[in-house]
């Protein structure tokens, strides 16, 4: 079976809204992080997350869980800074 080029316009759509959902989803868990007390706490629940989206944890989901996961890391700083 063969793909047509609308068929793969929409699953390149479908990705790139599925990056982008998981994307405001991690966000949302990233700034409800900022609220937990003590520090500590707080670290070991953002290392959990870090830990969900590994790529490595994400095999069947490389590209998303690669793009989730470093988007996480650049927001280590709003967590520190809390």
């Amino acid at each position: 079976m063969t793909t047509t080029p609308l068929q793969v316009m929409t699953l390149a759509t479908t990705d790139k809204e599925e990056h982008h959902l998981l994307g405001l989803q991690a966000l949302e868990k990233l700034m409800k992080l900022k609220e937990v007390e003590p520090r500590e706490n707080r670290l070991k629940e953002f290392r959990i997350l870090l830990r969900k989206w590994h790529p490595d944890k994400n095999p069947d989901q490389q590209e998303v869980a690669t793009a989730v996961f470093q988007f996480l890391q650049k927001g280590k700083l709003l967590i520190e800074s809390s």
